[in-house]
């Protein structure tokens, strides 16, 4: 007998060792000259709006380790490196009951998110089955269940394809959920 997987979904997890106080900082900052920020999936919470260019702020370091991971992110998923780039970043601070709603990043190839302040009740991040057949299967296994979550740690860095539903489940903590959602074209 020979057992395959049919349309896997990757995701790429890395520990890292940013200095998560000096970005947290310049977050708190960024909030108070811009308190409105923009409103995209986030509900309750605040975003940022779009950093193009990161050279001169505190993420630049991140900015250019997400960078380095494109080659192997397209060598993975066999799409040309030509032209890839790190799109654009930006900050999510969710406060208590704010969460993100289901979406895609249409635009992008590549989407991730970085974890600048975060506890095990702050929300969990969750990807969307995309098959759209759901089991009647009484245990939920890889192949079965509607969703996966992965609980978010301070200095974790989540990279997935663009095109795969994802939301973040409310923040039940009393902590405010910081982290940083980004694009790869």
């Amino acid at each position: 007998m020979n057992f395959e997987e049919l349309f896997p979904t990757p995701m790429w997890v890395f520990d890292l060792d940013e200095n998560l106080n000096e970005i947290l900082d310049w977050i708190v900052t960024l909030h108070q000259n811009d308190p409105e920020g923009k409103h995209a999936s986030n509900y309750g919470g605040w975003q940022s709006k779009s950093f193009y260019d990161c050279s001169d702020t505190p993420l630049k370091s991140l900015a250019e380790f997400i960078e380095g991971q494109i080659p192997m992110l397209c060598e993975t998923m066999g799409f040309p490196t030509e032209g890839r780039k790190l799109l654009n970043l930006w900050v999510n601070m969710n406060p208590k009951f704010a969460y993100n709603t289901v979406h895609v990043h249409a635009e992008a190839k590549f989407s991730g998110v970085f974890y600048v302040n975060v506890n095990e009740n702050s929300g969990d991040f969750a990807f969307v089955n995309p098959q759209l057949y759901k089991s009647e299967s009484y245990t939920s296994t890889k192949y079965t269940c509607s969703e996966v979550r992965c609980t978010p740690q301070n200095n974790k860095l989540l990279i997935f394809p663009a095109w795969i539903q994802h939301h973040v489940l409310a923040n039940l903590s009393d902590d405010i959920r910081v982290s940083i959602p980004f694009n790869i074209t």
